[in-house]
């Protein structure tokens, strides 16, 4: 290799046309010498002020939507999530968008189409289920330990309401964050959003306006889907973790068919409760809590999943005989007649939704 041993050659202004420049500085009024500074770095303000700036919705759309795929089931359609973790891809969804099957359908914005992606496992109480692995050409969306968040932020919305289409497209919606909400008794939290949303956007995305995910899409809080809840995407990502783990992350026992309704007749301890989940469309749990004769207790439930009913009263009794408040009351009151095992009944009100929930049994404080 040649090397010059000559010393690189620099360009110098001369001498003479430097002292013309301090000449013509010199002679330039301060004030028009100060608007000549501005007009000069005024181009390079506006690249920085660009730079920061943040991303329009479309470009929000166009970044995240190819990671949104459409779920589909022998009964229903839903939206999904690509991630990654430990090097292989997978589709994040709600749990209810695919229970009971094992698989589903899955169709991405580019086209690609994967048939019978199987289940890895779910989460009933926090409504996740993870499919795969999956080898699409997409990148997954990145899932924040913790999102910074306000009421009255703006958010988007991305996922399949209402599709229908041979080539199902994502849609994509605009709200403010409402409220953030606490599910005190599991820890979880939620987003919710006034953006408009329908059946088919369980599953889908909560955008932040800076392109940020908050959450998966998960709850809606009427029949006009007035509002949205979306799992926090730190929640999320954490429980996503622990199910690829392998763990019992909702501790409702391993659950792959509606045959496994493991909740009937589960004992629940005095001032204590457990997690129970309503496996399909009219199912109806039952629980036994024993009492002593005159005891006054509170029956309870917890739910963000389902309209609850709950009722309680003597382990042989009609369930016409069950003492209630009526539908939509998440606990009754109830005073043990004589010793003995009594019988807790929990069920939707409309008969038509899964999901999980949180009973228990508190003695009345005599106070």
């Amino acid at each position: 290799m040649f090397t010059s041993t000559q010393p690189p050659r620099v360009d110098r202004i001369p001498p003479r046309a430097c002292a013309l420049a301090r000449v013509v500085v010199r002679s330039v009024p301060p004030l028009i010498l100060s608007l000549l500074l501005i007009l000069l770095s005024a181009p390079y303000a506006h690249a920085a002020q660009a730079d920061d700036a943040p991303p329009t919705p479309g470009e929000i759309f166009q970044r995240i939507s190819p990671s949104i795929p459409y779920l589909e089931t022998p009964t229903g359609t839903g939206s999904g999530i690509l991630v990654k973790q430990s090097g292989k891809q997978y589709v994040v969804t709600n749990s209810h968008v695919v229970w009971p099957y094992q698989e589903a359908f899955v169709y991405f914005p580019d086209g690609t189409e994967l048939y019978d992606v199987p289940l890895v496992d779910w989460d009933l109480l926090a409504d996740i289920a993870v499919l795969g692995p999956v080898d699409v050409d997409v990148e997954p969306v990145n899932l924040l330990p913790r999102a910074a968040v306000e009421v009255g932020d703006v958010a988007y919305l991305i996922g399949y309401p209402y599709e229908s289409d041979l080539y199902p497209e994502p849609t994509m919606a605009q709200g403010i964050i409402s409220r953030l909400r606490q599910w005190t008794l599991t820890g979880l939290s939620y987003v919710q959003t006034d953006a408009a949303t329908a059946p088919g956007q369980s599953g889908g995305i909560l955008v932040a306006a800076d392109g940020k995910i908050l959450g998966l899409s998960t709850y809606i809080l009427d029949d006009q889907g007035a509002f949205t809840l979306a799992l926090s995407s730190g929640d999320l990502r954490r429980r996503m973790f622990q199910i690829l783990r392998g763990y019992d992350v909702d501790q409702l026992g391993d659950r792959r068919s509606l045959l496994d309704d493991t909740d009937d007749r589960k004992t629940i301890l005095l001032d204590g409760w457990r997690y129970g989940y309503l496996d399909y469309s009219g199912d109806v749990d039952m629980f036994v809590v024993e009492l002593a004769e005159g005891q006054q207790v509170w029956a309870w439930l917890d739910s963000y999943a389902i309209d609850p009913e709950i009722a309680i009263g003597p382990i042989h009794a009609h369930e016409e005989e069950l003492v209630s408040d009526g539908p939509y009351v998440n606990d009754v009151y109830y005073e043990a007649p004589e010793d003995g095992e009594y019988l807790i009944m929990v069920r939707d009100v409309e008969a038509d939704e899964t999901g999980a929930y949180l009973i228990g049994v508190s003695t009345v404080d005599d106070e």
